[in-house]
This record gives structure tokens, C-alpha cells and sequence, in this order.
């Protein structure tokens, strides 16, 4: 079905399952041969490294965040390429990016050596020849020790381009019993991505008979990646994150969502960690698929900010 290397077929993956699930005409002979084709390529990959210090010494260790129950992975925040965009454009149009008060901008545990250098390290080891294998053995470690469920992408930083994405996608899917979250601005890599697999899949594969033009993020079940909004009380990306298969979130600054019915009357949406000292606690939406938009109380020095004019991207609609 597909012949290409390694990575392509494990981004093919998630898509030509979506297209078997869905109606695509297939032999039971072709399934179980590209079923068993993948399961070989995830063992190759997962037995590369026996003990994480192996896996370690090619991608450093993975981050831990305060707020969330769970590991993360994490560069540099100058690394960030829209983020860093949108603090420029919000000095020179007097406009409030939420990338200006990054947490992790030099402020906060951030600010530490120790810190700078393992995000460092991290950013260094992207394009390793064995960043994949490396990164699904310390996501396995901490599912088999320490019973982990759900992983967040760039608690700092952000994706740097299709290559980066590919081999994130590849390790989701090597790591199938793992809920995973990548929020990013980088929304014309995502663009640029699915151009990618969909020149891909019509090259590489005999799936003629398909809407392959019409793929999505949303086909990759364990992965949900949430568009953030680059400017605070902006409305929200919604139609650009639907039209790729993902979904949004807003960064807000106004003092009603402290109120002690926020979840009502924000349908759900708020994030709630102000109400739990700053921490998830149970809660999982921003991994949740089924939560199309998270809002995220913006606070300055621990206050809120108070309010400020909602603005607008995009003409007066919500986009």
C-alpha cells in the first residue's frame, strides 16, 4: 500500500485506518498485511532502547510541569516561531499577544540554568536519527512505572515545521494507549502537513477510490491538537481548527470567569485550574476531542489583568 520509509508509514497509519473503518474496499489479505507491516515497524522502534538513560542520552529527559498530573516535552520558548512573530507585531500595533507574558519566557522555574540548559538539550536533539525511538521509550517507561495516560506537547515552545510534526505523529502513533495534546500557533505547518500526506497517500498508495483530499487531523485518535488563538480575547480560531480535524483555544482576560459558576456559564469550556491551585486535578479537557474550545483565564503576577476590549482577527466573525 505505501512505499516510502519508516516515518511516512507511521503517519500513513492513522489516515488508512480511518479510510478501512470507514468503507474503504480492501481485501482482508491487504489489512492484515499492512496491519502486521506496522506492528513490525512500533517493535523495531521500541526495542531500540532497553533502559530510558539509553533513551535519555538522545532526547534528555521529558519535562515536568507543576499543573499537569502527567509528563511533558519541552524546548526553548525562542524557539517558538509565531509566538516570537507575535511579539513584535503586538509592540508595533499596540496589540496584547498572550506570547508577551509567556510563563515560560525567562520567568518562573523557567529562569533556572538547570532549566535553559535540558530545554536546550531537548531542541538540540529534534533532529537525532533516533529522537522517535527515543521519545516512545520514555513515554513507555512512565506508562509502565508510573501508570501515565494522558502526555502534553511544548508545555514551552512549539512545533518546527512538517519534519517535527511528522516524527511527533510517528511517536503517537507507536504509543497507542496514550491520550496525547500538541497546542500550537503554527497553524500553516499543520496546513502544510496534510498537502504533504495527501500527496503522500495518492502517490504511495492504490487508495483510488477515497476522498483523500479531505483528510484530517481528527483521524489520528489518540492525538488532538488544539489551535491556540495568538491574540488574548481574540475571537477563536474555530473554523480554521475544524477544517483541519483539530480543535481551539482562547487565552481570556476578564474578571467574570473567576466567578463560582464559570463552568455554566462558560458551556464547559473554562479551564478551571484557578479553582484547584493551579493544578488539573481530574480534569483532562484539553486533551478531549470533544471539547472544540478551552478557555484559559489570563492572569499577570498572579491577578487577573482585568478587562480588556475583545479584539478582533477576522471582520467580526467568529472564525
Amino acid at each position: 500500500m505505501v512505499k516510502n520509509r519508516t516515518v511516512d508509514y507511521l503517519n500513513c497509519h492513522p489516515f488508512l485506518t480511518h479510510f478501512i473503518n470507514n468503507g474503504y474496499d480492501i481485501s482482508d489479505e491487504e489489512k492484515k498485511e499492512w496491519e502486521v507491516h506496522i506492528k513490525r515497524i512500533v517493535y523495531r522502534i521500541k526495542k531500540k532502547f532497553e533502559f530510558k538513560y539509553q533513551a535519555e542520552k538522545i532526547c534528555h529527559t521529558l519535562s515536568d510541569v507543576s499543573k499537569m498530573p502527567f509528563k511533558s516535552y519541552n524546548i526553548p520558548a525562542s524557539k517558538c516561531n509565531v509566538g516570537n512573530q507575535m511579539k513584535k507585531i503586538g509592540k508595533e500595533k499596540s496589540l496584547l499577544p498572550a506570547c508577551v507574558e509567556c510563563y515560560a519566557d525567562g520567568r518562573n522555574n523557567y529562569a533556572y540554568p538547570s532549566v535553559i540548559e535540558a530545554t536546550e538539550k531537548r531542541f538540540k536533539s529534534l533532529k537525532d536519527k533516533d529522537w522517535i525511538p527515543a521519545m516512545v521509550k520514555l513515554i513507555d517507561h512512565n506508562v509502565n512505572v508510573h501508570s501515565m495516560t494522558h502526555f502534553r506537547w511544548h508545555d514551552v515552545g512549539d512545533i518546527q515545521g512538517v519534519w517535527h510534526l511528522r516524527n511527533i505523529i510517528a511517536v503517537c502513533v507507536c504509543t497507542p494507549n496514550v491520550q496525547h495534546w500538541l497546542p500550537t500557533l503554527e497553524t500553516q505547518v499543520l496546513k502544510d502537513y496534510l498537502v504533504y500526506m495527501k500527496t503522500l497517500l495518492k502517490e504511495e498508495t492504490d487508495c483510488n477510490n477515497i476522498d483523500i483530499d479531505n483528510i484530517k487531523f481528527d483521524s489520528i485518535d489518540n492525538l488532538n491538537i488544539r489551535i491556540s488563538t495568538p491574540i488574548i480575547n481574540a475571537y477563536p480560531l474555530t473554523k480554521i481548527a475544524n477544517d483541519l480535524g483539530c480543535t481551539s483555544s482562547l487565552v481570556e482576560s476578564s474578571d467574570r470567569i473567576l466567578a463560582k459558576n464559570m463552568e455554566e456559564f462558560m458551556e464547559n469550556s473554562i479551564c478551571t485550574s484557578s479553582l484547584t491551585e493551579n493544578e488539573c486535578a481530574d480534569c483532562r479537557k484539553c486533551w478531549d476531542k470533544k471539547v472544540p474550545l478551552v478557555r484559559y483565564p489570563f492572569k499577570k503576577n498572579g491577578k487577573m489583568n482585568g478587562k480588556i476590549e475583545p479584539f478582533d482577527l477576522y471582520g467580526g466573525k467568529e472564525n
